[in-house]
């Protein structure tokens, strides 16, 4: 019907979203999620899903991006801890994993843009510090961000009982 507005729960987390609103002017950064409760990986040696981020249907846009901030912590020890982000939920493309031992926080900035389709993206190297020099290749993917996606943070550890947290995080949506 003429002047409703579609509206859609994000992450779970009961934020009701106007896709109007989303579907604003290109270029306009909008939150899509966001979040500075700390949240573990649970007792276990599994990739586990720590937070879940929610791509409306079509809100990229062909050239769109999603600025993504992420601050991790986890124990400082010898043990394996690997972070990740993907885009697809669990077994999706990992547009960012790093696997840490000696270190007590690790934080990122990542950038996953659509390349003039919804079905091909382009991303920061995946697990080198995107704003530095590299020798490893752009991660790309094929997930179809014309229909809803899942953005989501994982974690998981060599030993079960060690630390990994996500701290905080932040998702940008830039359309194009």
């Amino acid at each position: 019907m003429a002047g409703e507005t579609n509206l859609v729960t994000n992450s779970g987390e009961g934020i009701v979203v106007d896709e109007s609103a989303i579907a604003g002017p290109v270029g306009v950064p909008y939150v899509l999620g966001q979040s500075a409760v700390a949240a573990s990986v649970s007792n276990t040696t599994d990739e586990e899903v720590i937070a879940t981020v929610t791509i409306p249907a079509g809100v990229m846009g062909l050239n769109g991006r999603l600025l993504i901030m992420s601050n991790w912590t986890i124990t400082n020890g010898a043990n394996d801890k690997t972070m990740n982000i993907r885009l697809g939920g669990l077994l999706g493309t990992a547009f960012f994993t790093s696997l840490q031992t000696t270190q007590a926080t690790y934080s990122d900035i990542r950038w996953i843009a659509n390349r003039g389709s919804a079905a091909s993206q382009v991303g920061t190297v995946l697990a080198a510090s995107p704003l530095a020099v590299s020798t490893n290749a752009l991660v790309t993917g094929t997930i179809n961000t014309a229909v809803e996606q899942t953005l989501v943070f994982t974690g998981q550890k060599e030993v079960g009982t060690e630390v990994l947290t996500l701290s905080s995080y932040c998702v940008l949506l830039l359309r194009g």
